[in-house]
């Protein structure tokens, strides 16, 4: 049995063209993005779940979207995927308001909140949470973000 599938291997080996290579190589490549890309989102989930419960809001939905993917230069002039995610979210009020969370590479850069302002303007107001450089999910579930 095992020699049959052997066989088999070699015979495609022989017979597959150098297109049939590349594709196979895109395929593998896409495959490992997506598997990273779903690291990412559940780090993302996990940090977002923390913060409401801290907060004391409801987490609209329990999910959070690809908002922007694009590259971006990290403060070491390196080139880096920036992601970022959108969720929402209800007060104590019962409003409904929109966060942001954006990660450079695999690291945390920022965690935007909205706040609806007493005069009904919005502002965006960022946490003290993790520097540039700190991996996403070493953030603890403490009172506050490592600085």
């Amino acid at each position: 049995m095992i020699r049959q599938f052997m066989e088999l291997g070699n015979s495609f080996c022989r017979g597959a063209r150098m297109d049939d290579w590349y594709g196979l190589f895109l395929l593998m490549a896409l495959a490992l993005f997506w598997y990273l890309a779903m690291g990412a989102r559940e780090q993302v989930l996990d940090l977002v779940r923390r913060t409401c419960a801290e907060l004391a809001v409801h987490w609209l939905d329990e999910s959070v979207s690809l908002a922007s993917l694009k590259l971006q230069r990290d403060g070491n002039g390196r080139w880096r995927l920036r992601r970022i995610y959108g969720f929402r979210y209800l007060d104590a009020n019962s409003r409904i308001l929109e966060g942001e969370v954006i990660l450079l590479g695999a690291r945390l850069h920022a965690l935007l909140l909205d706040a609806a302002g007493v005069d009904g303007s919005s502002m965006v107001f960022e946490l003290p949470q993790a520097k540039e450089g700190v991996p996403c999910a070493s953030c603890s579930g403490g009172k506050r973000f490592p600085g």
